[in-house]
Formats: structure tokens, C-alpha cells, sequence
């Protein structure tokens, strides 16, 4: 019988839910359950969404009015 992991680490399915949650999908539900992914495969997507977080730079008021964003 498979163990039921969600109730001794309930942060796990966070985790290997957020590739499908960024926009676009980086990988299906479906994916993720039959295999086609590895855990270094989620690993990786997740170095993926955190590196395009720091590289996406805020949008600022200034940045805003720089670009002709505030009227």
C-alpha cells in the first residue's frame, strides 16, 4: 500500500505542484504522476522559477513613469 506523505510533509505537494501554477505551465499534473519527470527534473524547474523571479525587476512608480505607465 503506498504511504500517504501528505500528512507527514504536508509542504511537499506545494512543492511539487508550483511548475504547473507559473504561468505558462512548465509541466502537467499528468506529467508529474506518470514518470515523465524526474525529481531532479522538478528540481531544476524550480531553479528555473526562482531565477526568472530575480531577473523580472519590479515594477516600480518610477519605472512606471519612465516608461509613460502613469497618466
Amino acid at each position: 500500500m503506498p504511504t500517504d506523505y501528505s500528512e507527514i510533509f504536508p509542504e511537499l505537494n506545494g512543492y511539487l505542484i508550483k511548475p504547473l501554477l507559473v504561468s505558462p505551465p512548465m509541466c502537467s499534473l499528468k506529467e508529474l504522476q506518470d514518470g515523465t519527470y524526474t525529481i531532479k527534473d522538478l528540481e531544476v524547474m524550480h531553479q528555473i522559477i526562482e531565477l526568472r523571479k530575480h531577473m523580472n525587476p519590479v515594477d516600480t512608480p518610477v519605472r512606471q513613469e519612465l516608461s509613460g505607465g502613469i497618466y
